[in-house]
């Protein structure tokens, strides 16, 4: 990505590199997704013994009280899951 731009900026990017940036997102926007909700789904486990039913300490104040961490992280995976198609497409559409 870096590349891409630094050269854009100077007027120089070759072609074969604007192919590889608009072309390896392909796979590599899924790759990142997947790991990223794999690493997810590892840490559940330990993160439900290390705060058992404790409110989230990123969200704990009077307007969320109810929210614990053992049910935020799914949620934000399946919020994650649900999102990731939309996105993709329109990342698609964008080519």
């Amino acid at each position: 990505r870096y590349p891409f731009y630094g050269l854009g900026i100077l007027g120089m990017c070759p072609k074969f590199l604007t192919f590889l940036r608009y072309t390896l997102f392909l796979v590599l926007y899924p790759m990142g997704v997947s790991g990223e909700m794999g690493v997810l789904n590892k840490t559940l486990p330990q993160l439900a013994t290390a705060l058992p039913e404790t409110k989230n300490w990123l969200l704990r104040n009077v307007l969320q009280p109810g929210l614990s961490s053992s049910h935020s992280w799914p949620t934000v995976c399946a919020i994650y899951a649900l999102c990731f198609p939309p996105l993709y497409f329109y990342m698609l559409g964008q080519r």
